[in-house]
């Protein structure tokens, strides 16, 4: 086999609240080691899209560089990912002749090519095709179906779409950066976080993945083994902010700050210690010295939030019929799920509606080894060799950048070295032909 070792993987996560770079290199088809990390708070990107192109390319360029360093590497392609309200995803049945009889990669291509063929609204393009299940002439939910014999190939198929606009703008930040995008492809975020938090045994029983983000909450459903729904809800962490700021007459600064310090979802005055804040005199009211605020109270003003984002997210996923697919449950994963007691009202809002049935709900945390800096791939989650201590990047917030690692990576060893990008020490001459030709 090749010597793979000076091949990089790159994972760029542009979202509303930072962009996080990822530096990786391939270890084995399941695992990957972590070489480099690059944050930035993001400006010019709200709900998943591009509003500022050069507020954007800067926050891009400050991640990227600070990725290079911790990695003394530089890089030229990336895989990176989309969400948005902007996006659609559906169910659909094709079917194609088979042409020799014996099914062959060449019949799922077409296959695919022709789910594609559909014409969509101008505004909107292809985002992913995923196969469910197949079948071949009237023999039903078959996985893999090369090498099967048959005269009629039929996919269940999960197609997501997504607005050109918003690819053209998010792959032009890319390019700015002097970057190249792999196979000039976004991944849906949600599916990329499933690829590193959720265990194969939740996808086959079913299993609700909420991502919720800075004003995002992306959700998909698996069951049998594959996708059945996936969505975008326009509301995270920012509305909770929004609503802590409205009740607290703070800034948004402050806000957020608080809902850091003291922000917590569903308090129990039997198990949670209280504790107070003075807050500082709001504008236009006397200065009465001060003003108090319990974590008790913050806690009400989140609650209301926290469960009308869980409960519309519930009633999409009811009304799509797959409720009662959950097996597994809930995994919460994002910066959102992050705050404490979340875990606790999500159980409250899906269980109360399944007539008695206690519905599981646990934190969807991407884990690295701490010593080896290793990616801990979520089918070792039960085995003997689980590390006894994680890097700091093992977070929530950072299910979606690994995840396109996951994928990158798979690609990788099933593909080959080409998509990945060479290891390449940083020299000046690179330094400024990267500065060019992001600049012109």
């Amino acid at each position: 086999m090749a010597d793979k070792s000076n091949d990089l993987l790159v994972g760029l996560d542009i979202g509303s609240s930072k962009v996080v770079c990822m530096i990786a290199s391939p270890v084995s088809s399941s695992t990957f080691k972590i070489e480099g990390l690059g944050e930035c708070k993001s400006e010019g990107i709200e709900q998943g899209g591009v509003v500022d192109i050069n507020q954007a390319v800067d926050c891009v360029r400050a991640a990227v560089e600070e990725a290079e360093k911790t990695a003394n590497t530089t890089v030229k392609t990336v895989a990176a990912g989309i969400s948005g309200p902007h996006i659609r995803t559906d169910n659909c049945i094709q079917q194609t002749i088979v042409g020799s009889g014996e099914i062959e990669q060449k019949d799922i291509d077409d296959l695919l090519n022709t789910a594609m063929s559909v014409t969509l609204p101008p505004s909107m393009r292809y985002l992913d095709v995923i196969p469910q299940e197949y079948s071949v002439d009237y023999a039903r939910r078959i996985r893999t179906p090369i090498g099967m014999e048959g005269k009629k190939l039929e996919g269940s198929l999960h197609v997501v779409t997504a607005q050109s606009a918003q690819c053209l703008f998010l792959n032009k930040v890319i390019r700015r950066t002097g970057l190249e995008l792999i196979d000039s492809q976004l991944i849906f975020n949600p599916l990329a976080a499933a690829s590193a938090v959720l265990r194969p045994e939740e996808i086959d029983l079913g299993v609700a993945l909420i991502d919720i983000g800075s004003d995002l909450s992306d959700v998909a459903v698996f069951f049998d083994k594959a996708v059945q729904y996936s969505a975008v809800h326009p509301m995270g962490g920012q509305q909770i902010t929004d609503e802590i700021s409205i009740k607290t007459h703070l800034s948004q600064e402050a806000a957020e700050k608080l809902k850091l310090q003291m922000g917590q979802v569903r308090y129990d005055a039997r198990k949670d210690k209280d504790s107070f804040i003075r807050l500082p005199t709001a504008p236009g009211y006397s200065d009465d010295g001060g003003r108090i605020l319990s974590k008790q109270a913050l806690s009400a003003i989140i609650d209301v939030k926290v469960q009308d984002i869980l409960e519309k997210i519930y009633y999409r996923i009811r009304d799509k019929s797959l409720h009662t697919q959950l097996g597994y449950g809930v995994v919460l994963t994002g910066g959102g799920a992050t705050l404490p007691g979340i875990q606790r009202m999500a159980k409250e809002v899906f269980s109360s509606h399944m007539a008695g049935r206690e519905i599981n709900v646990r934190l969807g945390r991407p884990l690295v080894n701490y010593e080896t800096s290793e990616f801990v791939p979520p089918e070792l989650y039960n085995t003997e060799s689980f590390p006894k201590q994680f890097a700091g990047y093992s977070t929530p917030q950072h299910a979606a950048v690994l995840g396109y690692l996951c994928q990158l990576n798979q690609k990788f060893w099933a593909q080959g070295s080409n998509i990945g990008s060479k290891r390449k020490l940083k020299s000046i001459g690179g330094v400024i032909k990267q500065w060019i030709f992001g600049n012109f």
